[in-house]
């Protein structure tokens, strides 16, 4: 195990986390004690913000168990509010 800090951009916050990695799929996963606390985020209501862009983002359904696109505008909204839908998965699948 290692100790590794990082910057969490979904939360706006450092931790330092004790981890452990493992290979998988070529990729490498982190797993650490701070999991359920970034995983909260998956938890919130999807919120558009309050500007006027469109963005395609994805936010995570806890009910559905799956992600699902909606327009953010820009600024505003909450940390369940992610680019990419692997990225939506990677952080709240199994939430």
């Amino acid at each position: 195990m290692k100790s590794i800090l990082y910057f969490c951009l979904l939360l706006s916050l450092c931790a330092a986390v004790i981890a452990r990695c493992r290979p998988c799929n070529r990729r490498t996963e982190y797993y650490s004690s701070q999991d359920d606390s970034i995983r909260s985020v998956c938890y919130l209501p999807k919120k558009v913000g309050v500007c006027r862009a469109a963005f395609t983002r994805y936010y995570y359904n806890p009910s559905r168990k799956n992600c699902f696109t909606f327009i953010w505008g820009g600024c505003g909204g909450n940390g369940n509010n992610f680019e990419s839908y692997d990225d939506c998965m990677a952080v709240c699948k199994g939430a």
